[in-house]
């Protein structure tokens, strides 16, 4: 999938249309975004599954722009029965300086500049842990720094945005929040989690003026 994005952003950077930098001026952008995004995992122990839903806002002022991404990660462990069992959850909200290239038909590339928000790692018996840094650890995932691209075509007011959101937020050092007796407070402290593996298709609207 990165290949083929690299691909298009190729073409698209070489085309008439683009590679000419045709510029946004003044003009501004409001665009909404969402996607999910599921993934299966396996310990020897268990199979388990993953789901990320993301959702942005962007506003774009000529070429550069600010998006901000709200991303709700939850993990789950599978029992033999079917049932799914909560194993972490990550609520996040990421921020990235975007670029745009062209008027009509743009590509919009992103790298993320901050973070913030939480997690929580879910044990038997009610016991839960929390990071006790609560500043994150944060890095584009999708190829070099950066963590979003964007493909957007307008027509009249109104434009059609499809692209891709790949960035990893990651907390450390876990502590005991609700601990019951015979639970080590710090059993969690090593463990790291994050919202890896994002890799969300994204789609949604843009309005320009």
């Amino acid at each position: 999938m990165k290949h083929l994005i690299i691909l298009i952003s190729i073409l698209l950077l070489s085309s008439p249309v683009i590679g000419d930098y045709q510029t946004n001026g003044n003009k501004i952008r409001l665009r909404y975004l969402s996607g999910s995004n599921e993934h299966t995992r396996t310990s020897p122990a268990m199979d388990g599954s993953s789901k990320i839903d993301v959702k942005t806002f962007s506003l774009f002022y000529g070429e550069w722009g600010l998006t901000k991404s709200k991303l709700h990660h939850k993990g789950y462990w599978h029992e033999k029965d079917g049932t799914k069992t909560p194993r972490e959850e990550v609520n996040v909200n990421t921020y990235d300086l975007n670029f745009t290239f062209g008027s009509d038909l743009t590509l919009t590339l992103g790298i993320l500049v901050f973070a913030e928000g939480d997690a929580i790692v879910y044990s038997t018996n009610g016991t839960y842990f929390k990071p006790k840094n609560k500043n994150p650890s944060f890095n584009g995932h999708l190829f070099g720094p950066l963590s979003s691209i964007y493909f957007g075509y307008s027509f009249g007011f109104l434009e059609l945005v499809i692209g891709r959101n790949d960035s990893n937020v990651e907390f450390e050092g876990f502590e005991c929040e609700v601990c019951i007796e015979g639970v080590d407070f710090d059993s969690q402290r090593d463990l790291s989690w994050g919202t890896y593996p994002n890799e969300t298709t994204m789609i949604g609207i843009g309005i320009v003026f």
